[in-house]
């Protein structure tokens, strides 16, 4: 079992490597309680980082269960 992070490539990296950080925990938190998370945190938890462009991360959208983070200044 994976979980999928998806980044903007127009995101600058800094902002990026906040949002990564912050979608793993807010991806955790959503679906803490699922039993799928549960088997995932048995061990190892993998992740997948990805970068995409914006016609792809709209894409995204379209699965069900997700969460969307904005980054802010």
């Amino acid at each position: 079992m994976k979980m999928y992070i998806l980044v903007r490539d127009d995101i600058p990296l800094g902002f990026a490597m906040v949002a990564v950080a912050h979608a793993s925990l807010a991806g955790y938190l959503k679906f803490q309680d699922t039993p799928e998370v549960k088997e995932w945190l048995k061990g190892p938890f993998y992740k997948a980082v990805c970068k995409v462009n914006p016609k792809e991360f709209e894409n995204a959208k379209l699965v069900s269960d997700h969460v969307i983070l904005t980054e802010t200044r």
